[in-house]
């Protein structure tokens, strides 16, 4: 098996970053604010960071939306970015909207699985609206799944190979890594 180099993937990278800007960046300050809840021992920056992890991860989902919205139905570049700064708009009303008091009651938790529920079918869904045809939309709904269970099993692998490496390193050198 031959190895992709450095530039194709770094050409690819580009490739998703122009064509799912907000999708990336959703995923991007989604990954920063997950890291500093991990550092902040806070309770204030807690629910902060907390707030924003769970509004970028409905953001993920909803940004994708209206990014097939825009070129299932072919919008002009201007009229495209409309969809996306909606589903922008509704994760800032999202992350405004949640109460950190009723983070205690299941009400919160039941609304976020909820919402990225319908978010996740919309992206199934929205590229096969109006199509007459049924096989298309089950090929690529089966391309989905099968897309996720290979980035699935690579997370797994990647994991396990990293915890193996922690677990030799503090076995073997008697270094102490913390784990939090």
């Amino acid at each position: 098996m031959k190895l992709p180099s450095i530039p194709f993937l770094a050409d690819a990278f580009l490739a998703v970053l122009r064509r799912f800007p907000f999708v990336m960046l959703a995923a991007a300050v989604g990954t920063v604010a997950l890291m500093c809840l991990l550092e902040d021992g806070t309770t204030q920056g807690e629910k902060a960071y907390s707030k924003l992890v769970m509004a970028c991860s409905l953001g993920l989902a909803l940004t994708l939306c209206a990014k097939l919205v825009a070129e299932k139905w072919r919008l002009s570049p201007a009229l495209g970015l409309l969809p996306s700064v909606a589903a922008i708009g509704l994760c800032v009303l999202y992350y405004f909207s949640l109460d950190w008091s009723e983070f205690d009651n299941a009400r919160t938790p039941i609304r976020f699985i909820g919402l990225n529920l319908a978010a996740h079918l919309g992206v199934a869904f929205i590229p096969y609206l109006g199509a007459a045809s049924v096989e298309d939309f089950w090929e690529y709904n089966k391309r989905l799944f099968g897309n996720f269970v290979v980035g699935a099993f690579y997370s797994l692998i990647i994991f396990t190979g990293l915890s193996i490496a922690i677990l030799a390193v503090n076995e073997l050198c008697n270094l102490s890594i913390d784990s939090m």
